[in-house]
Parts: C-alpha cells; structure tokens; sequence
C-alpha cells in the first residue's frame, strides 16, 4: 500500500470511505462518496478511485453491491462490522410475479435498502434479499412480508427452496424444487391449500437458494 504523493483530493475520499463504513456499517457508493466531497461529478470520484487503487488503498469489487474497500496497513481488506445484505425486490410465494427478468440477481450499486443478516451467513458471497409477496411457504416458516436471504447459484438440489426463474413466462416464483426423471421439475409450495407447478426442465432456471428468513416486526 503506497500513501505517498495522494493528492487532498484522494486523502478526503480515503476519509469519507473509512467515515462511512463508521456510520452505516456498509461502504459507501461512488454517489455517496460524492455527495460527502461535494466532488462535481461521479466521475471523477470514479478517477481518484482509480488512483486509489493502484496505490493498492482501496479495493473495488464489481459482483457486489457498494464493493468499494479500504485496505489496512497489514494488506487485509477492512470491512467494518457490517452484516448487511441488499434487499433487491419482491418475490412471489404464490403465483409466480413477472418482476425481475433476467436481472434477478443483479446488485445494483446504487441500491439504498439494506437488512442485517445472522453473522454466520454474512461472511458468505453473493448474498441478496427479496420480500416475500403471498403465503405458499407459510409451512416452511416464510410468510407474507419476511425478506428471504438468497445465495446466488444456478443450481439446486431437491427439496431446496429456491428462487425459479421461468424463461417463457418470464416469471419469479419462490418454492421447493424437486426434478423428476422425465425431465419435468416439480415446483412445491409449503401450503397444503396450494398445487405444485410443473414446468419443463428447460423452461426453469434457479437463481438462488434460500439461506436464511428474516421477519420485521414493526
């Protein structure tokens, strides 16, 4: 790490960077980096980002939501104390919603919602969360309202609830997935009062699996 030659323009976004990871326990956006320098523009925060990352004093991790680091004095990337996911969207647990596309499990840098999640599954990548819209998971303890934390992944094994992306349709569901010998995959809601859907194998893809369930009470 090489803290020679920053300009005040640099050593003031190292500052908001450290400043933000304090106060929100999440790093902070190029936006928000500008808004806290006043800087013109984002891009020339963009640039002294840049320089900030030759000089190995910053990290910026483009797979994640607000993936910009500080990096310490001993070389490891300092990350505060966050245990906080971007919640993304909604989800359905009944019939399956067209609300995602095929940006599902995109993160969006500049998304403002986040949830703090367990500490044991904070350290995990790929981390999202989707508010749960209908009740056909009730008997698997995910209501209406929870915010399901979602580990990207395109694949599954049976009996996972997993967020199911249907291509023709162009429709998210969230359900137990289960697939069959003939090819078709048995979609399963937890509710005794609801059907299974039954999808050919090459109209489904997973884009997630279900790690944990948070309930908000207000």
């Amino acid at each position: 790490m090489d803290e020679s030659n920053l300009s005040k323009r640099q050593l003031q976004i190292k500052e908001a960077i450290s400043s933000f990871w304090e106060a929100n326990e999440l790093p902070p956006t190029v936006r928000d980096i500008q808004g806290i320098c006043n800087i013109s523009s984002t891009s020339v925060v963009d640039y002294n980002l840049k320089i900030l990352q030759k000089k190995g004093i910053v990290t910026r991790r483009k797979d994640v939501a607000r993936g910009i680091e500080l990096v310490g004095s001993n070389g490891r990337v300092f990350k505060g104390s966050a245990n906080k996911v971007p919640v993304l969207g909604k989800i359905a647990a009944g019939s399956p919603l067209p609300v995602f596309g095929d940006n599902l499990a995109g993160l969006d840098e500049f998304n403002s919602e986040y949830i703090d999640v367990p500490g044991g599954i904070a350290k995990e990548e790929g981390l999202y969360g989707l508010r749960v819209e209908g009740t056909s998971m009730i008997d698997s303890c995910i209501d209406d309202g929870d915010v399901v934390i979602i580990k990207s992944t395109d694949s599954a094994q049976n009996g996972q609830t997993v967020v199911a992306w249907l291509i023709q349709e162009e429709e998210a569901t969230l359900k137990k997935i289960y697939f069959h010998e003939n090819g078709v995959v048995r979609l399963q809601p937890a509710n005794s009062n609801m059907a299974p859907i039954f999808v050919a194998g090459e109209n489904i893809q997973v884009r997630g699996t279900v790690v944990s369930v948070i309930r908000e009470y207000a």
